[in-house]
């Protein structure tokens, strides 16, 4: 008889200690998105973004949480004279979602994106990003774009 309330008292230690830390999870990632706020390194991370990408940055409201996964959500983003590629992008928001076990190994892997209200504009020529002939019509993506002049002998 000892034997089985012994066993009792070990699988209701087991329970609580096993429902405590249940709790700690739930409010750990309930707490934890509230307790750092994004919004206080933007200035860092348009700095650094406009480093990569060698033009002009400009980015919203930031916020992120947890829920299967890390989700971040960005109102408003921009990147405008861009040397890495030849356009500009405008975005009105983006949210993504990504697993949190590939970044214990140092990987990322987006499981989601969204981007809406997306505006770019693609310049044909290097140096070009603003012709005034040009009001961006025909460097828009979904336009006609402009054929290239090539001289021959």
């Amino acid at each position: 008889k000892n034997v089985y309330i012994m066993k009792d008292r070990r699988w209701k230690k087991f329970g609580i200690i096993f429902g405590i830390l249940a709790i700690v999870l739930i409010l750990v990632v309930i707490i934890f998105p509230k307790l750092i706020d994004l919004n206080r390194y933007n200035g860092l991370i348009v700095s650094e973004v406009e480093k990569a990408v060698g033009g002009e940055v400009k980015l919203g409201r930031i916020s992120w949480g947890i829920s299967h996964g890390i989700w971040l959500e960005i109102d408003g983003f921009s990147i405008l004279d861009a040397s890495a590629f030849p356009g500009d992008v405008k975005l009105s928001r983006i949210y993504t979602h990504v697993s949190i076990p590939p970044l214990l190994k140092k990987k990322f892997v987006m499981n989601k994106l969204l981007l809406e209200s997306s505006e770019v504009k693609m310049r044909l020529e290097p140096g070009k990003a603003h012709d005034p002939e040009d009001q961006g019509s025909a460097n828009k993506l979904t336009s006609v774009p402009k054929e290239k002049e090539t001289g021959t002998g």
